[in-house]
C-alpha cells in the first residue's frame, strides 16, 4: 500500500495484519511517529490524515492567495495616483496648447 501525497509518510511492515499510521503535517501532533495499529483501522487513518494534509494546502493557498489581493490592492493605488498625476498635466498642455493656438489666430 502506498501513498499518492507528497506530504504524507507511510511506513510499512513486514507483518501483513500491521501497518504505521500515516504521519502528516498536522497529524504528526496527535500520534507518536511509529504508532502501530491494525489496517483495518489504518485505512481511515490515512483518509484522515489526508483530509488534513489537504486542509492545509488550502489554508496555505488561500493565505497566498490573501497576500497578493493585498499586493494587488496596493499596486492599484500607485496606478490610480499615477493616473492622477497624468490626468493633471495632460489638462496642463492641452490649456496651454489651446492658449498658444488662441493666439496665434488672434482668438484673445
Amino acid at each position: 500500500m502506498r501513498c499518492d501525497n507528497i506530504a504524507c509518510n507511510v511506513r510499512h511492515h513486514r507483518d501483513a495484519n500491521q501497518v504505521c499510521v500515516m504521519n502528516a503535517v498536522s497529524f504528526s501532533d496527535t500520534l507518536p511517529r511509529d504508532v502501530v495499529v491494525p489496517a483495518s483501522e489504518n485505512v481511515l487513518d490515512m483518509r484522515v490524515a489526508k483530509f488534513r494534509s489537504d486542509v492545509l494546502r488550502i489554508r496555505s493557498d488561500i493565505t497566498d492567495i490573501k497576500a497578493d489581493a493585498r499586493e494587488l490592492r496596493g499596486e492599484t493605488r500607485v496606478v490610480r495616483d499615477e493616473l492622477a498625476n497624468a490626468k493633471l498635466w495632460a489638462l496642463a498642455l492641452y490649456g496651454s496648447l489651446l492658449c498658444v493656438l488662441a493666439h496665434r489666430f488672434k482668438w484673445l
